[in-house]
């Protein structure tokens, strides 16, 4: 009998030590047999690694001497850790509960695809299971829109099928170890977002396709409502990777022409988040 390929899935945590356990607990139902999972803890202070082994006392941690951010992070569990017979790497984010099949389907997603490719899982709202969060996803840097397919609506006929991406979300993505490799990792000099976009545009141009497997599911703990997005903390720092990311792919031209398209639609879009908002809690004050 064949046996499954050697998966190691990573768990990058910086002071999340309720969500990385309830992580953990949903990996040890997976019905896959032949997987390991690596903790990185980007030197959190909240006594993380000690709750996790109180819960775990066999987990596996990479304790790093500060905080890396997501990319550094990953980027140093793996050199802590990967033996070079492990054929697969899945990094995975700690506030997220997995489908215990969803190994299992992004395996047939492998050898539906075969092996140089970066495969994620749909990915749902973890507080409504049945809303996703992410189908599959577009790129077009001269405009600047990044985009979820799917994102926020009811799952439906749509999205049964496995869909080509433009990108996978780093939330949850599937790779070889050699090809992690070959493209040193995720780009360091993001500070924040974009470096699951930036390792696929690289992938892309060594002809490494990305896909969405549909019928793999986890669940994300991100708010489905649209509040979230009025952060301009949040939206300030995608704002400046999104430009570092378009320059480096397309150039000053694009960064231009990305900008005045920005000018014009962000508005727009912020008057749609304030209305949707505006009457969210209108129905929730009248009911």
């Amino acid at each position: 009998m064949k046996q499954n390929p050697d998966i190691t899935i990573f768990v990058l945590n910086w002071n999340g030590a309720e969500d990385t356990i309830e992580c953990l607990t949903s990996l040890q139902n997976l019905e896959y047999d032949n997987y390991s999972v690596v903790v990185i803890d980007n030197n959190s202070d909240d006594n993380s690694n000690k709750r996790i082994k109180e819960k775990f006392p066999k987990q596996a941690i990479v304790e790093l001497p500060q905080n890396y951010g997501y990319a550094g992070g990953n980027n140093s569990g793996f050199k802590n850790v990967i033996d070079k017979e492990t054929k697969y790497v899945l990094f995975l984010n700690n506030d997220t509960t997995v489908d215990k099949k969803f190994l299992n389907k992004l395996v047939d997603g492998i050898n539906k695809f075969g092996s140089d490719v970066i495969l994620s899982p749909k990915i749902y709202y973890q507080n409504d299971p049945g809303r996703i969060w992410f189908a599959g996803a577009t790129i077009n840097l001269y405009t600047g829109n990044i985009s979820h397919l799917g994102i926020r609506e009811k799952d439906n006929k749509i999205y049964l099928d496995d869909q080509k991406a433009d990108y996978v979300s780093g939330c949850c993505m599937l790779l070889t170890s050699k090809l992690f490799r070959e493209l040193n990792g995720f780009d360091e000099s993001f500070g924040m977002y974009s470096e699951d976009v930036d390792l696929c545009l690289r992938a892309e141009k060594l002809n490494i396709q990305c896909y969405m497997i549909a019928n793999s599911h986890i669940y994300h703990k991100v708010s489905a409502s649209l509040g979230g997005n009025l952060s301009l903390s949040k939206n300030t720092k995608k704002l400046k990777s999104l430009f570092k990311l378009i320059y480096k792919h397309k150039g000053i031209p694009a960064v231009f022409s990305a900008a005045i398209f920005l000018l014009i639609i962000v508005p727009i879009k912020l008057s749609r988040i304030l209305f949707r908002s505006n009457n969210t809690e209108r129905y929730a004050k009248n009911n």
